[in-house]
């Protein structure tokens, strides 16, 4: 294997965009180290790739115990170098400001923000320690500059993932060669509007089948295909 094939380190990769960019990255001929919750999601890919091109690693991004440099430290014991960081994983929280909780809301911005922040922060040490650079893929959302309703707090957390991920880029010095990137994604072909967005049930004031909060409900959980996520994909 040559030693410049680059290494990829993606998180919330057991389906939906995660899934396809290690696709798409393994196609390339470049190298994964996958996160996941549950290394079982993967093993159809674990079957048909040999572990010298992927490295699957069990990690709770929304866990604030969960230690990140271990986690690259694996990565670099297997692989050697870390290359690119996808900061993939999160979720949408779908309900009404008054019908969250608190902790429903925090979680929300661990999982989409502060998991994002723990591991773009160690990725940035490891780049410039190894001197070698690299870049950080911060996975944002046309949500990140542009909230809807029963949206609010999954749109406070990529709002917050944008201006950290801008603030960070800026600080670095160029000599580093590390850059800190926010992909402003919208609709596209994949299963995140089912499996990746949690439904709080409705007020009453606020349940209406005409309002306007069941209305954008309907929208979200609308499966017309609206992009492919491998053709939005590009790897330079």
């Amino acid at each position: 294997m040559a030693a410049e094939t680059r290494v990829w380190l993606i998180t919330g990769t057991s389906s939906g965009i995660g899934l396809a960019t290690i696709k798409e990255v393994l196609a390339a001929g470049e190298r994964v180290a996958a996160v996941t919750r549950k290394a079982s999601s993967l093993a159809p890919l674990v079957a048909v790739h040999p572990p010298e091109d992927l490295l699957v690693l069990e990690f709770d991004v929304g866990n604030p115990n969960a230690a990140v440099k271990p986690l690259f430290q694996s990565v670099l014991a297997h692989f050697g170098r870390v290359d690119v960081v996808v900061n993939n994983a999160g979720y949408g929280l779908n309900g009404v400001v008054e019908g969250t909780t608190d902790e429903q809301a925090r979680e929300q911005v661990e999982v989409n923000f502060w998991g994002p922040v723990r591991i773009s922060r160690e990725a940035v040490r490891v780049f410039r320690e190894n001197n070698i650079g690299g870049r950080i893929l911060n996975i944002s959302s046309i949500g990140g500059f542009l909230s809807n309703p029963t949206l609010a707090f999954y749109s406070a957390s990529k709002f917050a993932l944008e201006g950290f991920s801008e603030g960070l880029h800026k600080e670095l010095d160029p000599t580093w060669n590390i850059k800190v990137i926010t992909i402003q994604l919208g609709g596209a072909r994949t299963e995140w509007g089912k499996s990746n967005f949690r439904e709080l049930p409705l007020p009453l004031a606020y349940n209406d089948p005409e309002g306007i909060p069941n209305r954008m409900r309907i929208l979200i959980k609308d499966n017309t295909p609206i992009s492919d996520p491998v053709k939005g994909l590009y790897f330079h």
